[in-house]
């Protein structure tokens, strides 16, 4: 709203301004969830090791044991700097800012905000209503499914089970009919 009243932007710029100074403030910690993910693949094999060692001792009934394992992964973990908790974290604070954004456009589109009404831009000119054409959704919806493809989240889908792979590339052409009604 800052950037609409006190500078002037219609609200299509003030939005797009926004998303890419919130982009711009957890780029730094998205390039260290990426430097994890490197870490934990190449402690990898010796993790397995470690949580198979600890599943063993569960299914033989020796807590004792598995206790002691599953402190020894803990322990490898943290000495070796490749929590999996580490990534985690940037991935929640991406979801908790561009969460609230998400609260906050509805919010004021639901009021509604009388100047959202003539605030967006060419198909889409009126903000308080769902995209005529559906095609904000489909680009969407899209460029999630390439990022995937084309591993631009530093993910390594070669690792990912193949039933876990297929949920990943449909999961995008689901989201089309949820984002409709957003």
């Amino acid at each position: 709203e800052l950037l609409h009243i006190d500078v002037g932007l219609p609200w299509w710029q003030a939005i797009g301004v926004t998303t890419v100074f919130l982009r711009l403030i957890i780029f730094p910690i998205m390039v260290e969830a990426q430097k994890n993910i490197v870490r934990t693949n190449n402690h990898l094999p010796t993790t397995q090791q470690l949580q198979i060692n600890a599943q063993l001792a569960s299914m033989k009934g020796s807590h004792e044991e598995a206790a002691f394992a599953n402190k020894a992964l803990n322990n490898y973990m943290m000495a070796e700097n490749c929590h999996p908790v580490k990534t985690l974290f940037p991935v929640m604070l991406q979801g908790v800012f561009f969460g609230s954004m998400f609260f906050g456009l509805r919010g004021m589109a639901n009021a509604p905000v009388e100047s959202m009404k003539t605030g967006g831009l060419a198909w889409f000119s009126d903000l308080t209503m769902a995209d005529p054409l559906m095609a904000l959704p489909v680009i969407t919806a899209s460029t999630i499914y390439l990022q995937l493809y084309f591993g631009a989240d530093g993910m390594n889908a070669a690792n990912v089970p193949p039933f876990m792979k297929k949920i990943m590339y449909v999961l995008p052409l689901i989201s089309i009919p949820v984002m409709l009604n957003f």
